[in-house]
């Protein structure tokens, strides 16, 4: 796989949908450039979701979710770059950051992934892994696993692993670094409340909320529910509509990480205790 060597200061990313959708309305969620936070958010109290990570390539910025004290499950087109490709079938293709140019910060530690101290404490990859089957210019698969250098803080959880035949709730919950339109100079840790629409053929689970969904700086932050007591992942977050409060329903589209176990098993050995059926 190519890798990305030099700092790059323009990006494209290019998600091609299926037709039911509206052209205008898929939108990776990645911030190389100043845009929303999660709209109809709440600042998220100190250490109230201690999975949720921050992440820094080049420029880019992007949400995380911690899965294991080693392990980091965010969106692919977080740690590559899209590029078009006239020779491909598919007509784009990617190429991968180098491990060394991916940092990750603790939501428990880091206030505002714009204005981060220089004494903060950031964690090295040193292994990534994307979805063999990603494609830039496709739907689903939107999936990396970032092995840490190091173990994470102590205050820094994991969040539990869903079983294969989790039930999806009708209310859910989800968390990101994006930015605030209201002060676009901070990027606080904000969560949102969302409620669940449908899945799709394509292995997604999409949200459908008046006013609400993750915006830009949220790609590859995390879609969750609580039951008994646990807080269970359900999705990683890869597109939205626009980022504007219009007094409309907002769709959001995140990788069906229920779907995905088997590879994450497979990568990172962190498995899910519960089997297909009570197995």
């Amino acid at each position: 796989m190519n890798r990305i060597v030099l700092v790059l200061s323009t990006f494209v990313f290019l998600p091609i949908f299926g037709a039911s959708i509206s052209d205008d309305f898929w939108r990776p969620l990645h911030a190389d450039q100043v845009e929303f936070r999660s709209i109809g958010s709440t600042l998220a109290r100190n250490k109230e979701y201690p999975w949720t990570v921050g992440l820094k390539v080049s420029t880019k910025r992007c949400s995380a979710v911690l899965i294991s004290t080693r392990h980091v499950l965010t969106a692919a087109h977080c740690v590559t770059m899209t590029i078009k490709d006239r020779n491909s079938k598919i007509g784009c293709r990617f190429v991968e950051f180098l491990e060394s140019q991916v940092k990750i910060y603790p939501g428990t530690r880091v206030k505002d992934m714009l204005n981060i101290p220089l004494y903060t404490a950031s964690f090295r990859v040193v292994n990534m892994t994307i979805h063999p089957k990603y494609q830039p210019c496709s739907r689903g698969n939107d999936l990396a696993l970032l092995e840490l250098s190091q173990n994470m803080f102590s205050d820094g959880l994991p969040i539990c692993m869903p079983d294969a035949n989790e039930t999806i709730p009708e209310n859910l919950t989800f968390t990101g670094f994006g930015l605030n339109p209201e002060d676009p100079k901070r990027a606080m840790l904000q969560a949102v409340n969302l409620t669940f629409y449908n899945t799709t053929i394509y292995d997604e689970i999409v949200t459908f909320t008046l006013d609400k969904a993750p915006c830009s700086g949220d790609s590859g932050g995390p879609l969750f529910t609580k039951r008994n007591g646990q807080h269970i992942l359900l999705g990683i977050a890869y597109a939205s509509a626009k980022c504007q409060k219009d007094n409309t329903k907002k769709q959001a589209i995140f990788d069906n990480v229920r779907s995905q176990i088997e590879w994450i098993c497979e990568v990172s050995g962190v498995c899910t205790t519960l089997r297909l059926n009570g197995q």
